[in-house]
């Protein structure tokens, strides 16, 4: 009984810290399209955080994702196996914990069914938050400036 809290505690734990980068580009997007518009300065005392926020951002956001969507995915297949859920989509979700994995798994196993795309889908938009992230913030004017 106790070592089944304790291990309920620790996952509460984890899923909290693993929270924390969600929120962290959650807020980057509000400042982001907050100040969407208006030039930075590299000098400004408040421009700093977020042109360093974006910098991190490449390097962090695929490490993140990649944490939340493997402990999401784990967390599927295990619902998945209370309503009864065949071998190969089980194999399929818990297999699939990178974007190669995603890739080549359905080949190896020779399953192409109505969850290799949405997986495939689902790792894409790692890249696309990536890149995103990098291109959220610029130093330079990417609008007309009026006189």
């Amino acid at each position: 009984m106790q070592v089944c809290f304790f291990s309920t505690i620790l996952r509460l734990l984890l899923d909290i810290y693993l929270l924390l980068p969600a929120l962290y580009f959650l807020v980057f997007a509000c400042i982001g399209y907050s100040r969407d518009q208006t030039a930075l300065q590299s000098a400004h005392a408040n421009d700093e955080p977020l042109i360093a926020a974006a910098a991190l951002g490449p390097t962090i956001f695929p490490i993140a994702f990649a944490a939340v969507v493997g402990r999401s995915l784990q967390a599927i297949a295990a619902w998945k196996i209370e309503r009864v859920a065949s071998i190969a989509t089980l194999e399929q979700l818990l297999g699939s914990r990178t974007v190669i994995s995603a890739l080549f798994l359905p080949f190896s196993l020779r399953i192409l069914d109505i969850l290799t795309p949405l997986l495939v889908l689902l790792w894409a938009i790692s890249l696309v938050g990536e890149q995103s992230s990098r291109r959220v913030v610029s130093r330079e004017c990417s609008f007309p400036m009026s006189p």
